[in-house]
């Protein structure tokens, strides 16, 4: 791992109603010499274009105190309670942190904003990927700043515990980081919890503990004394070890005023070869020792997502993961377009001009084995964990996605009619096909013609030009809209129709002919309906 050095510092403060005192919030980087700055950039544009925000001057004195900060720090980080004290000194209310690490051959960006009156860590937000050019490196900062913002929680948190955080220096380095940054966040998302990163003092005493052990490990009484010492409520201690291409993870969450264990979670035998690896695992410790249940991304109030160097978004949902492939927003013509030729129905007309905002929309229409992660059970005629979920109405879906937002503490929902076309059409990089990804039906589509009769496992055949599969055949999709007739006008993120009796379905399914499955054909059914040649595919709003 490169020693992180790089500092930028910059500051904005909260817009609050007129002629109030405004409170203001220090903005800190450390990272990458490139990289740097386009974070510090990214943040402070999404803090300001919130509203909620005005710049103010940035601080050399500030800047200067906490590079010295860090120069204290083993781990490279900033010490929360040296950042609360200099928040204070420097007049500011709270304090953004940001770093960039190079782990294995990755990135991983980890942020949190403290309360300098509080000393508490009232939001966190950590993203990780290749990030191999600039648009990747932009898609990646804006969510990460995106869900920052949109994670600042109330900084009182008055009935919460505080945790210590300590991860000891006894492991992969890369391991670490992740580890404790990942824990930190996992407790801070709990209702129960307030995560704070080990003060210099905390920390410098527990070195010494770990010294007097001849394990290695910290003694638990000790922990106590300094728990009370250092003004927190428990703190949990980890431990990595390496062995046999393996590593065995042991943590604790101690009482202070009790000095007892209260919680214990070991995992043992994980293979960490990828930041993938090891925020899977960190997360589960915390989801175990913070006694909630929480899916691989963590929900609201504090958020890790997977951004690969496409900009999609990864998630998991009790064990199986799913992706969302970033759509870019723009303007378009919807409706029967001059490719779709004769096959073109009177309900696609008339051709009318859309403007979208950016959102994500499932790579994959939802699978049977997410179905079943979320739900617990299987509705589908076509059995097959990867064959595309069949036989649910509109309001089954509605069901689902709300089980799913609970997991995830994020805003799925069905893609409007609009969204679904735009993506269908391939955004924009459409290269105007008739159908989604190619003219070819065959090329794309599973449809009376090929499929045998049958749902097919998703993703077989050719994406269209956005990644996306099956948005052509293999089942129905249903949208968010009310069906109903098209106006001429130009619209912007519209939602069809305010009232109806049936529900849009798009892009065709195994049973229907080729014309079914054009990216402007239009089908409906009432909400309640059943097929087995319906299901659905996601979007998220960023």
């Amino acid at each position: 791992m490169k020693k992180l050095l790089t500092l930028c510092l910059l500051a904005v403060t909260m817009c609050a109603a007129a002629q109030t005192t405004l409170p203001k919030i220090a903005v800190y980087v450390t990272g990458n010499d490139d990289i740097n700055p386009i974070l510090a950039s990214r943040l402070v544009s999404t803090i300001v274009s919130s509203h909620k925000y005005t710049a103010v001057e940035r601080s050399a004195a500030f800047l200067t105190e906490l590079s010295k900060e860090q120069d204290y720090q083993r781990s490279g980080a900033v010490d929360d309670d040296e950042i609360s004290r200099l928040g204070k000194q420097f007049g500011v209310q709270f304090v953004c942190v940001a770093s960039v690490a190079d782990v294995w051959d990755e990135k991983y960006i980890s942020s949190r904003i403290i309360s300098v009156e509080t000393g508490n860590v009232v939001a966190t937000a950590s993203a990780f990927g290749s990030m191999t050019d600039a648009n990747s490196l932009i898609v990646s900062f804006n969510q990460l700043s995106q869900t920052l913002v949109a994670n600042m929680t109330n900084s009182a948190k008055n009935e919460a515990k505080k945790v210590a955080v300590y991860v000891t220096k006894t492991g992969n380095r890369d391991v670490d980081i992740i580890l404790g940054d990942q824990l930190v966040a996992g407790f801070s998302k709990s209702n129960k919890y307030l995560a704070i990163e080990r003060t210099n003092g905390f920390l410098s005493q527990l070195s010494k503990e770990q010294g007097y052990q001849a394990s290695g490990a910290v003694d638990d009484s000790d922990l106590a004394r300094m728990g009370k010492q250092f003004g927190v409520n428990y703190v949990c201690l980890a431990q990595t070890v390496p062995f046999a291409g393996t590593y065995f993870i042991s943590t604790r969450l101690v009482d202070v005023e009790k000095a007892e264990i209260v919680n214990t979670y070991d995992a043992e035998g994980k293979r960490l070869n990828t930041t993938k690896d090891v925020v899977a695992v960190s997360q589960e410790i915390a989801a175990n020792l913070s006694g909630q249940m929480m899916a691989t991304m963590s929900s609201s109030g504090n958020e890790t997502f997977t951004m690969s160097s496409s900009g999609n978004e990864t998630f998991t949902v009790n064990g199986v993961r799913f992706e969302m492939v970033y759509v870019e927003g723009g303007t378009f013509t919807m409706g029967a377009t001059s490719e779709q030729g004769s096959d073109a129905e009177s309900d696609e007309k008339p051709t009318h001009s859309v403007t979208l905002s950016d959102y994500y929309i499932g790579k994959f229409e939802v699978t049977q084995e997410l179905w079943e992660a979320v739900m617990g059970s299987n509705p589908s005629k076509f059995k097959g964990d990867n064959l595309p979920v069949d036989y649910v109405s509109w309001d089954d879906c509605q069901k689902f996605i709300t089980k799913l937002n609970s997991l995830t503490g994020k805003y799925f929902r069905l893609p409007t009619e609009a969204e679904w076309e735009y993506a269908a059409r391939g955004g924009k990089k459409s290269t105007n096909a008739k159908y989604s990804g190619s003219s070819n039906v065959v090329h794309v589509a599973w449809f009376d013609g090929n499929s045998g009769r049958q749902t097919h496992p998703v993703g077989q055949l050719r994406a269209n030009e956005l990644g996306i599969y099956d948005m052509s055949g293999n089942v129905w999709e249903w949208c968010l809209d009310w069906y109903g007739s098209y106006s001429s006008a130009s619209q912007t993120d519209p939602i069809g129709s305010s009232s109806g009796s049936s529900r849009v379905l798009r892009g065709g399914s195994w049973f229907n002919s080729a014309g079914y499955c054009r990216v402007s054909n239009r089908g409906n059914n009432t909400p309640g309906y059943r097929g087995y040649n319906d299901g659905f595919r996601l979007v998220l709003v960023p």
